[in-house]
């Protein structure tokens, strides 16, 4: 199964790097991660309903994640990343919005 997680997500991360010219299936591939992400928040939800990981746990597990998982996610896909696809033109313009937004 981490095989099948690091496989989708290098996927994903090719697929944010597509250029205009690429004509492949961008909702195919797009909707099984969407379906997955969702699962994944849904199951969380309901473990945390039915008190399956308790309330000290899930501080924890919260800090596991955004100190430790999330970072090494973010630091792989980049390493994998062919930046010779990257439409830096868009990347630029999210750039300087969000700057705006939050500026």
């Amino acid at each position: 199964m981490l095989e099948n997680n690091s496989e989708t997500l290098l996927r994903l991360a090719q697929n944010c790097s597509i250029k205009e010219d690429d004509s492949g299936d961008e909702i195919g591939d797009l909707l099984p991660t969407l379906i997955q992400i969702f699962l994944t928040i849904k199951l969380g939800w309901l473990a945390g309903f039915y008190k399956i990981i308790p309330q000290k746990d899930s501080k924890g597990l919260n800090i596991f994640v955004g100190k430790f998982s999330l970072p090494v996610l973010i630091f792989v896909s980049l390493a994998n990343l062919d930046f010779s696809n990257v439409n830096w033109s868009f990347l630029l313009a999210i750039t300087i919005s969000k700057s705006i937004i939050f500026v």
